[in-house]
Parts: structure tokens; C-alpha cells; sequence
């Protein structure tokens, strides 16, 4: 057992595995850049020279590159090897810069700076770019895909799961994408949509990472996009972009990520990312947003399902191939305990990969990367695809991978989630009402209980055959035959702590829904409120919301006003109609891809999206008010079930508390009112209790 600090049962976890084990060491061979004939002058062009001393360290299995004061100029591209940190003098001192000149087409636009793969640093030193979409570029941004790239780049790729060890120290990033004088004028309108629609300038972008350090840095003139992330930091770093559009994703999708003490002028979110987010601490951040775009402020973006790389993933090269129509093949290694050069093992699970993709990918002289084929079936050790290779891959190993990828990969299209009725359960196993599920694809997803006893728990999935899926451990209260579930990789676990906002359209949204979700001791002030609209556990406590706004079209809670915005701030959750995603799902092909799937429309009846929602000792002044449920439609069907609203303080607004037809257990007390015109507006007051409310 393990105590978490509180005391009393609740203080303790179940029992835990701690494995301890020395770290990995990069090598220390220190190269100075002057020493292979850099200059640093910001005159000549230095990329022949550091290219040079790149090379020497991969050969050498890495090291430290140190870059002495001064400005390196370069023409081209750089990659960064494996167990490398390029190190300069200090942050201001030591610059890389690539061409200035102003781009006249798309054309004219490269894709990176510098490309880097896995285990890599870059400390002390100013990058400047402005021809490039992006300025360092993490080959997982890629997928996995490397076609478009140069092969002396692709050779970097890794497979999925493989990207690890980034550490960011006192950069400052600046794109200059959209810097020039008035006069200067661009009449490629492919280039104008580029630096106006948002997404014309990265600074870094990825997509997946395990131990990765932003800190200290500085991020001017472009998008910054943190995908991915697991066992993190992101402190102490500035976003903005002067000049243009900036939209910062903290993470997406993240999993055990602190990030604490930034300096945020730009939209901001957590995302959903690819993996789903658990466990994250936002904390001691500022966010001003008096910017282009949605004006969100560390919003929890769940609008799509997580797109999970599954367990049963693996990536390798075959060791045979049948390529005949009717009979097309792989064959790998027996299975056995023993992994690939890359840390992936045979003796797949039966039928785990059925529906799912072969994924050709050619990094070091391999051909045919590209092709995809569906899979029909699979053993523990073959593959059986629908039609044949065009080009047959080949069988040395790291020449090609073959990324085979379940179906509920992003490769393969689309994301898995699955709601219904349990047909059998047991303490810790259950099966679902007319299931015909792919073996394995639910591990490492959540089962929750939507409706019914023991309402609000989840399990983890450890494996699934057709029917029936087995969890991690025994439920607290056992769910009864005929409950509603959901099985998805549920957005859960994390807090915003002592945050402020400023001139936001969301602060903190939940957009989507989320479980055990906390905004603690946060400060906002001219803003559409700290809302969202579903969830379970979700709590609102301590902070103060001031100075409601109404802001463009598009970007606030739907209201009256002619942007068709509220005309007000709230706290509180306002849309309970559970939500699973804006996009396709492969359980449920009849609806397509971009279209809303609604838990009601999949179980036949109506299931909450708030549960155990808790609102105490906020401060809310100014045209703010406390909101729960929705206040249109009084035939709406209960959507949020069991709510505290204790010990808040409005002042100065039409509304204090506003309570919709569709809550239900809702308990409000202790709560006080100055200049409030109406101090609660409940529009049924059934399953409603108001306890000594004070109104001033």
C-alpha cells in the first residue's frame, strides 16, 4: 500500500510496482563548431561546417556541440542525432539563422530548420527562421509517414512509441514568417492564406514523446504544438506571436505533464491529442488573449476521441512474403520472448489486427513506403491482407518497417469507442449486450458506468475478446445487467491551479466531457466565463471571475446577443448531452465521419453527461453568474445529476445562480447576493434545494 498523504482509507492506493534502474548516459565528447571551420560572423554561410561537426557526433553515438557567441548563418537544413545537445553561450548571444528574405510563393516555403528524432537537447541559443513552415521539426510530427522527406532525414524516423528524451532549455524560437515593411507586398494568394489562416509558422512541433523538458524558453511569431507528451514539464516559457495568429497546444492529449509558471499572449489548450489526456497540473500560469482567433485560455479540448496506439501495434520487417492474388501474406519471427532491433514482439493476439492496416514505411533505401493494405485476419505470427503490394516489400531488417495497425489506429481511419448495455458482469469482467468486438482493442481504455448502480466508476480495460472485456480491478459497487457503459480513452485527472486569464472567451473549458476535473484559486477578468459543458466529478473552487464580456461570433456559449453569444459570464457546465466525438467512430460505420455521435442516439434514451458536479467559495462580480443545465427547453431530460453550489459570492449582475430543467439532486447553500437583480433563476423546481440563500 501507498499513502498519498491525506490519511484515513482514502489515503491509501492499492499496492504498486516501483522499478528502479540507472539511467542511460549520453556521451560527453564536447566538438566546438570554430574548431570545423564555422565562422559565426552573420556573414558567411556556416551550414557546410556544422553539418561536419553533426556528423561527428552521430558517429560518435552523440555528445555536446558547443556554439561559442555569435550569429551562424545557414542555408539549409539541419539534423540532430540521437544523445545530442547543441549548446551555446547563452540565449541571446548565440543565434542560428536561416534566410530573412521575404518568401514571394508557397514554393518557396521548406518544411524544417532542423529536424531532430529522439533523445536530443537544444540549450542556449536564439533560432531564427522565416522560409520554413517550422522550425524544429520532431519527426513524430510525421507519423510515421517520411515519404516527403529527404532520405538523409527519413533515415532519423522512429517507430511509434519510440520518440523519447527532449529537452528545451533557455531558447528563444522566432519565426518571422509574416515580418516585413509595408511596402513589401505578396500577391500569392496560396502564401497569403498561409500567413493569415493560423497555421502559416511553427516554432516545434510533435507528436509524440515519453520524458520531455520545455524550460525557460522563448516562443515569438508562430504556432507551438506539444502533442503527445508523456512524463513532462513546460515551465517557465513565453508564447506570443506580435505579429500574427498564435494557438499553443500545452501537451494534447498528455499524460503526467506539469506545467507550471508560463507566460501565455495566445489561445491555448491542452487538446485532445492522440493518446488522451490523464493526469496533468496546470499551475501558476498567465494567459492574456487579446488575440486573433478562438481566445480560449487552457481549455481542455476533447471534441474528437483520443486515437490510442493500440498494444497490440507492432512495427518490424517480415521475414517472407506472399504476394499472390487471393493469398497475400506476411510472415514474422515465431513468437518469443525476445523483441526486434526496436523493442517490439510477435505472437500477436488472434484477429487483434483484423480491419486494421499494413503500413509500408521505406527509411533507408527501402522501397515501396507508402502502401497501404487492409488487413483481413491474423495469427499469432502472419498476416493476411486484401490485395497485393505493387512494389513487394522487402525483408532486411531497417531498410523498411511495416507498421501494422489495429483499427482503431489513426492510420487505419478512424478511433474505437463502444457504449451499451451490460449483458454478464462479474467483479472484475463484464460483457456487453450484442457485442462483436475486435479482440484487444479496448486495452488501456476505460469502462465506465453511464447509468445505473454504481453509476460514475471506471475500470481500465486489460483485454477484450468479441464479447467480453476484462479490467484491471474489482468494481467498488458492481454494476447491474442492463447498465450503461462506455468504453473510450475517457479524458481524466487534472488540475488548474492558481491560473489567470485575461480577455478570454473560455477559461479552463471543458469542451467535451472529462472525469475528476479541478480550476482551483484562478483569476478572470474580461471573459465569457470558466464553463464547459459535461462531466463527471468536475469542480469549480476558490476563484474569482470578474468583468463578463461577450466577444465575436463563434468563440463564446450560445446566447442572445448578435454575435449570438451569452451577454454574460458563467461558471458552471451548460451542455449535458454526452458527447463521444465530432467524428467517426469504426463501432458505428452508419454514421459518418464529421458527423456528432451522441450517447442518447446509441442507447435509445436519454443518459446524463453531469455527474457529482461541485461549485463552492467562488467570487463572481460583474455581469458573472453560476450556471448549471440549460435554461431554454423546460422538456429537456435530466442531464446533470448531484451538485453542490455552497459558499459563492456574486455581486452586480442580473442573475445569481441559474438553474436549468435539466438538473436533478442539486443542493445550493450558503451562497450571498449584492446587487443582484434575480438571486436564483430555476426554471423547474423539482430536484432543486435552496438552504439559507442570502439576497442583498
Amino acid at each position: 500500500m501507498r499513502a498519498n498523504g491525506f490519511g484515513g482509507p482514502a489515503g491509501w492506493s492499492e499496492p504498486l510496482a516501483i522499478g528502479v534502474k540507472q539511467p542511460s548516459v549520453w556521451p560527453q565528447k564536447t566538438w566546438n563548431v570554430r574548431d570545423f571551420g564555422a565562422l559565426g560572423d552573420d556573414v558567411h554561410d556556416d551550414t557546410d561546417a556544422i553539418r561536419k561537426v553533426l556528423a561527428e557526433a552521430e558517429q560518435n553515438g552523440g555528445g555536446v556541440i558547443s556554439f561559442p557567441f555569435g550569429t551562424y548563418r545557414l542555408s539549409d537544413y539541419l539534423v540532430i542525432p540521437s544523445k545530442t545537445v547543441l549548446r551555446g553561450e547563452m540565449r541571446d548571444v548565440t543565434i542560428l539563422k536561416w534566410p530573412e528574405e521575404q518568401p514571394l510563393t508557397l514554393a518557396d516555403m521548406g518544411k524544417a530548420a532542423i529536424y531532430t528524432s529522439s533523445e536530443y537537447g537544444i540549450h542556449d541559443m536564439t533560432l531564427i527562421a522565416r522560409k520554413v513552415e517550422c522550425i524544429v521539426l520532431d519527426l513524430s510530427t510525421e507519423n510515421g509517414r517520411g515519404s516527403s522527406l529527404p532520405a538523409d532525414v527519413a533515415r532519423h524516423m522512429r517507430p511509434w512509441s519510440q520518440y523519447r528524451d527532449v529537452f528545451i532549455r533557455r531558447v528563444r524560437f522566432q519565426h518571422w514568417l509574416a515580418a516585413s515593411r509595408p511596402e513589401q507586398k505578396i500577391t500569392d494568394e496560396k502564401l497569403l492564406r498561409r500567413i493569415w489562416s493560423g497555421d502559416g509558422s511553427v516554432n516545434f512541433s510533435n507528436n509524440a514523446c515519453t520524458n520531455i523538458e520545455i524550460s525557460d524558453c522563448v516562443f515569438q511569431g508562430g504556432n507551438n504544438q506539444f502533442q503527445g507528451l508523456q512524463n513532462g514539464r513546460i515551465t517557465g516559457n513565453s508564447f506570443s506571436n506580435d505579429m500574427n495568429y498564435c494557438w499553443t497546444v500545452l501537451g494534447g492529449g498528455a499524460r503526467r505533464l506539469v506545467v507550471t509558471n508560463n507566460e501565455i499572449r495566445a489561445s491555448s489548450s491542452f487538446g485532445f491529442g492522440s493518446i488522451g489526456l490523464q493526469y496533468v497540473y496546470s499551475a501558476h500560469n498567465v494567459t492574456n488573449n487579446f488575440v486573433r482567433g478562438e481566445r480560449e485560455a487552457m481549455t481542455l479540448d476533447v471534441s474528437s476521441m483520443p486515437g490510442a496506439r493500440a498494444v497490440a501495434e507492432y512495427w518490424g520487417t517480415p521475414i517472407a512474403v506472399s504476394n499472390e492474388p487471393g493469398k497475400v501474406t506476411l510472415q514474422f519471427p515465431a513468437p518469443s520472448a525476445a523483441a526486434n532491433l526496436d523493442g517490439f514482439k510477435t505472437g500477436f493476439t488472434p484477429g487483434a489486427f483484423r480491419g486494421g492496416m499494413a503500413i509500408l514505411h521505406a527509411y533507408d533505401g527501402g522501397a515501396g513506403g507508402g502502401q497501404k493494405r487492409k488487413i483481413l485476419d491474423n495469427t499469432a505470427d502472419t498476416v493476411t491482407l486484401d490485395e497485393p503490394w505493387k512494389t513487394v516489400p522487402e525483408t532486411t531488417s531497417r531498410k523498411l518497417y511495416l507498421e501494422l495497425a489495429p483499427r482503431k489506429n489513426e492510420s487505419a481511419g478512424l478511433t474505437t469507442a463502444w457504449v451499451g448495455e451490460i449483458a454478464e458482469t462479474a467483479p472484475q469482467s463484464l460483457k456487453g449486450s450484442g457485442a462483436k468486438w475486435v479482440p484487444d482493442e479496448f486495452v488501456g481504455h476505460a469502462v465506465i458506468v453511464l447509468a445505473g448502480k454504481g453509476a460514475g466508476q471506471y475500470r481500465l480495460v486489460t483485454g477484450n475478446s468479441e464479447t467480453e472485456v476484462k479490467l484491471d480491478r474489482a468494481w467498488d459497487v458492481i454494476p447491474e445487467r442492463g447498465a450503461a457503459i462506455g468504453i473510450w480513452a475517457i479524458v481524466r485527472h487534472m488540475i488548474v491551479y492558481k491560473t489567470e486569464g485575461f480577455d478570454t472567451s473560455a477559461f479552463g473549458q471543458l469542451y467535451g466531457s472529462g472525469y475528476d476535473y479541478i480550476i482551483d484559486s484562478c483569476l478572470t477578468q474580461r471573459n465569457q466565463g470558466m464553463w464547459g459543458q459535461m462531466g463527471w466529478f468536475v469542480q469549480f473552487n476558490r476563484n474569482q471571475i470578474e468583468v463578463g464580456y461577450s466577444y465575436h461570433r463563434g468563440i463564446g456559449p450560445p446566447g442572445p446577443t448578435p454575435e449570438h453569444n451569452t451577454p454574460y459570464g458563467l461558471v458552471g457546465l451548460n451542455g449535458g448531452e454526452l458527447r463521444l466525438t465530432k467524428f467517426g467512430q469504426v463501432q458505428y460505420p452508419e454514421i459518418p465521419n464529421g458527423t456528432a455521435i451522441f450517447v442518447d442516439k446509441l442507447m435509445g434514451r436519454p443518459i446524463a453527461g453531469g455527474l457529482a458536479t461541485v461549485m463552492r467559495h467562488n467570487r463572481l462580480k460583474w455581469n458573472e453568474r453560476i450556471v448549471l443545465g440549460s435554461a431554454t427547453n423546460v422538456s429537456k431530460p435530466v442531464r446533470f445529476i448531484d451538485a453542490v453550489i455552497d459558499g459563492n459570492s456574486i455581486e452586480h449582475s442580473a442573475v445569481g445562480i441559474q438553474l436549468g430543467a435539466d438538473v436533478d439532486n442539486v443542493v445550493s447553500c450558503r451562497n450571498s447576493f449584492a446587487d443582484v437583480k434575480e438571486a436564483y433563476a430555476v426554471v423547474k423546481m423539482q430536484g432543486v434545494t435552496i438552504l439559507d440563500a442570502k439576497v442583498g
